[in-house]
């Protein structure tokens, strides 16, 4: 007895469901588990949830990366270097004008005050004032 031959149309249309259910799935899943790790990094990270644990003025550097780093003299009087973190809630201009941080504004060795959160080497900049 000879197989039937497979209905190419039916074949196709089904793979093509397939498919579809399959991104349909990945993408809801995606979707929750990103909404809920954009949650937590926004919790932990947004500087306006953050507490301001560091406020020095000093000059703007930057790394061998061409990362924003800036040094500042500590209470004993002591230079130390921090590495600057920014965020799209960061704020900065002058204390009478406060905007969205456009970093093309900035230049090495500008003199600026920064009020932000510190862990270890890092600062996130909540405020940055010229």
């Amino acid at each position: 007895m000879a197989d039937k031959p497979v209905n190419s149309v039916t074949t196709s249309s089904m793979i093509i469901w397939a498919i579809i259910l399959l991104v349909v799935i990945v993408y809801v899943g995606l979707t929750k588990q990103g909404s809920s790790l954009f949650q937590k990094s926004n919790n932990q990270l947004t500087p306006a949830a953050l507490e301001i644990n560091f406020k020095f003025s000093g000059k703007l550097t930057k790394t061998i990366n061409d990362a924003w780093s800036f040094v500042y003299q500590d209470k004993n009087k002591t230079s130390v270097k921090v590495g600057l973190v920014f965020s799209n809630t960061s704020q900065c201009g002058t204390k009478e004008v406060l905007k969205a941080c456009d970093q093309k504004l900035y230049k090495v060795g500008d003199q600026v005050t920064i009020e932000g959160n510190q862990k270890d080497q890092t600062v996130t900049v909540i405020k940055l004032t010229k």
